[in-house]
């Protein structure tokens, strides 16, 4: 009975090993699980944050250049050599330009 007893004991310290470490692994899965949705998140603000600041851009570039065909258009009325000049391709360019992402259409 003793043997027994002795090797129970002896493998007792083993036995609360295991489930140590599989109490450990199971925080240690679930500290992973919690930092890949953060990360997820932050990818995902982050590349929002990418898009907008473009959009911006592009909306920014798209009024500097309706403007400045505005403009080129008063220096040629102002000058009288409007029916000389045509700027019907710079105005289908710049279009084109605003045709890449469509209006939003106005809330109804």
């Amino acid at each position: 009975m003793i043997p027994w007893l002795i090797a129970a004991l002896a493998a007792l310290p083993g036995i609360v090993a295991c489930f140590r470490i599989e109490a450990m692994h199971n925080h240690l899965v679930e500290h992973i699980d919690r930092q890949v949705a953060h990360l997820r998140k932050v990818t995902i603000v982050s590349t929002q944050d990418a898009v907008n600041a473009i959009t911006a851009q592009l909306v920014k570039a798209q009024r500097e250049i309706v403007l400045r065909i505005a403009d080129v258009q008063a220096q040629l009325d102002a000058a009288g050599v409007a029916e000389k000049v045509d700027l019907s391709s710079l105005t289908a360019a710049a279009q084109a330009l605003d045709d890449v992402v469509a209006d939003a259409e106005p809330a109804a």
